[in-house]
């Protein structure tokens, strides 16, 4: 774990990163990254991860060579994704250094079971392949927020609730997930991927390398 402070987002989650620059790189190997936001809503910035924090993090990959296969990948909870990308401004922060942006809603999927708080009863959900392939090395740039249901948004529930994927046509909460996607198989089919991840606090950010 890596703490810093400091008034440049984007140098925060350069200097986070750099420490662990080594095991980072060799993680990564010669996998794709999935450079994972957190975009609950497509017009509230304070809700998302900030376009600085994604530009450290692509600064940080390109400074150990990693940035030649990147993309940027959401699926928020209502909205049109690259609308979202436009609004915060990933699709700047994309050009400038040749990653692409990806609708995780549009993505192949895997069907895996969930527990829905309703019942807690396992009901099939949509997961995007992108999230859960083994040759993906996901970071999750994820916002450190209150949430309503499970207390605070970080890096892993980023990842768990962000791989559900919508039914065409759907807004709001994600059809069929659950607010509390808690199966452990899906847990274990996400995390599977080595996942480093970086979470914006008020102050700083915090990351956390796996």
């Amino acid at each position: 774990m890596d703490l810093t402070a400091g008034e440049d987002r984007a140098d925060l989650a350069f200097q986070a990163l750099r420490p662990f620059s080594q095991q980072i790189a060799a993680a990564i190997g010669d996998k794709r990254v999935i450079l994972k936001p957190n975009n609950v809503v497509i017009d509230r910035p304070l809700a998302a991860s900030d376009a600085k924090n994604l530009e450290g993090i692509l600064e940080f990959l390109k400074s150990i060579g990693k940035a030649g296969n990147v993309v940027i990948a959401e699926s928020p909870a209502g909205g049109s994704v690259f609308e979202g990308f436009a609004n915060y401004g990933y699709d700047k922060v994309a050009a400038k250094y040749g990653a692409k942006l990806i609708d995780l809603d549009k993505v192949d999927f895997e069907t895996l079971y969930c527990f829905d708080e309703k019942d807690f009863r396992p009901h099939a959900c949509r997961m995007a392949k992108t999230l859960l392939d083994p040759k993906s090395f996901v970071i999750s740039a994820a916002k450190f927020k209150t949430h309503d249901r499970v207390v605070a948004t970080l890096s892993l529930k980023n990842i768990v609730v962000g791989a559900a994927i919508k039914r065409s046509g759907a807004s709001g909460r994600r059809a069929g997930a659950g607010a509390t996607a808690t199966s452990r198989s899906l847990m274990a089919a996400v995390t599977a991927a080595s996942t480093t991840t970086c979470s914006a606090s008020p102050r700083g950010y915090t990351r956390t390398w796996q």
